[in-house]
């Protein structure tokens, strides 16, 4: 992995945890970070390069990013921050219209959660969550108990099955990534990384942070646990997000310390080909 360009984000008084997570995406050949600070939505459009085309904050009623909603309809993108409210990926305009609008779930902020619950559904089983660390495996035909298993952390991610393995991320009360194997509950490997959110599946590696003052990017084979590569990074929030771009760019989101001690975000383009 090798560093493309990085960018300090515009600062602002804040120390909410969870301010700067935010949502990337590509649009006509730009890398669009859209993000939530100090009650405020902020958008920042770059050049492949890392050079700042456009700046712009809005003043609008939102959820917390982790509750934002994309709808694809007719071709475009649409990124729902609210009931009412929107952009329009391509055009960047903000829009006050339903989700329904576009061919989405009035629901969807009954179905959305910060913590997935499951149940989550493979062939011929299916795993319940009942409880914070509980995990149960069950034949879907007869609901029959194949396994139970009991993790440290809690459940920040979908299950999804790899090979054998199923492969999750838990995180606070302990959290990392798991392998557990589907037919046994069997815990294959565990990877300590002070809990995480958000990672990037690439056929059978897997790009996630360890966090901390001193954050790294780890890529690991997904077969065996082991790592493949790290990138050293600042400081990595649980909630720092990280998004592949044209499948040869991670864009992550980590603080430095600057002035005072003042963590100033910074955005790192990363190419995880060279």
């Amino acid at each position: 992995m090798k560093l493309k360009w990085d960018y300090e984000l515009p600062e602002f008084k804040s120390d909410h945890h969870s301010d700067y997570d935010g949502n990337f995406f590509n649009s006509k050949g730009m890398i669009i970070f859209v993000y939530s600070v100090c009650k405020k939505i902020c958008l920042i459009k770059f050049d492949e390069n890392g050079n700042q085309i456009l700046y712009r904050e809005y003043e609008i009623h939102h959820h917390t990013p982790s509750l934002w909603q994309s709808v694809f309809y007719n071709k475009k993108t649409y990124l729902f921050f609210d009931d009412n409210v929107c952009l329009d990926t391509e055009t960047l305009e903000i829009l006050n219209c339903k989700i329904s609008t576009f061919g989405g779930s009035e629901d969807w902020l009954k179905e959305a959660r910060f913590l997935e619950e499951g149940p989550f559904d493979f062939n011929d089983f299916y795993i319940e969550h009942p409880t914070s660390f509980t995990y149960l495996c069950k034949n879907k035909s007869t609901n029959d108990l194949i396994w139970k298993l009991k993790l440290k952390g809690y459940l920040y991610s979908k299950i999804f099955k790899n090979n054998n393995d199923l492969i999750f991320c838990t995180a606070e009360h302990g959290g990392g990534v798991y392998a557990v194997d589907e037919h046994s509950g069997e815990v294959r490997y565990y990877i300590d990384t002070k809990g995480t959110q958000y990672y990037v599946k690439i056929n059978n590696e897997m790009f996630f942070y360890h966090l901390g003052e001193k954050g790294i990017l780890l890529k690991i084979n997904l077969l065996t646990g082991q790592t493949i590569e790290e990138f050293p990074l600042n400081q990595v929030t649980l909630d720092s997000p990280l998004q592949l771009l044209d499948n040869k760019w991670l864009l992550t989101l980590t603080f430095k310390k600057k002035r005072d001690n003042i963590n100033i975000p910074v955005i790192r383009c990363i190419d995880i080909n060279s």
